[in-house]
């Protein structure tokens, strides 16, 4: 039994429509349906929760990270940010964040979105944050 060709590429196999996938994919997007799983759609391929999915999946292979690994890290965490401590909801799309070490790339936990920026404008140096904590003690009104 041989395999099916494409009729817009006869070296590749069909994916759909007698096209092969690229075509396929290429038509799906044209026709406003998820590349993923046929929604119609009012991006240009992928529907919200595929587009979501995508966004996380590329933040996860930036930091060396499996969907598993980043589970067991919010289940230790127990969907708190790690420095706040700041409830989450359950799932993969939280509004936690994975911080990580700009230099060597090690992931230190998931903050939430104010604490991450926090220690961003902070440019990571701890000495910078106790500074500021200094600073605020010192200033704090007498309540």
């Amino acid at each position: 039994m041989g395999r099916e060709l494409a009729k817009c590429h006869p070296s590749k196999k069909v994916h759909g429509r007698g096209l092969c996938q690229r075509c396929y994919n290429r038509w799906r997007r044209q026709s406003g349906k998820c590349t993923q799983c046929g929604e119609i759609t009012v991006s240009k391929s992928l529907c919200s929760y595929h587009l979501a999915n995508a966004k996380w999946d590329a933040r996860l292979k930036r930091y060396g990270i499996t969907r598993g690994e980043l589970e067991s890290l919010k289940s230790r965490q127990e969907c708190r940010c790690a420095i706040c401590g700041s409830q989450h909801q359950e799932g993969l799309l939280t509004a936690l964040g994975v911080d990580h070490n700009h230099k060597t790339g090690k992931i230190r936990g998931l903050l939430c979105r104010l604490c991450n920026l926090a220690v961003g404008n902070f440019r990571d140096d701890p000495e910078l944050c106790e500074k500021a904590a200094v600073y605020l003690r010192r200033n704090a009104d007498p309540s």
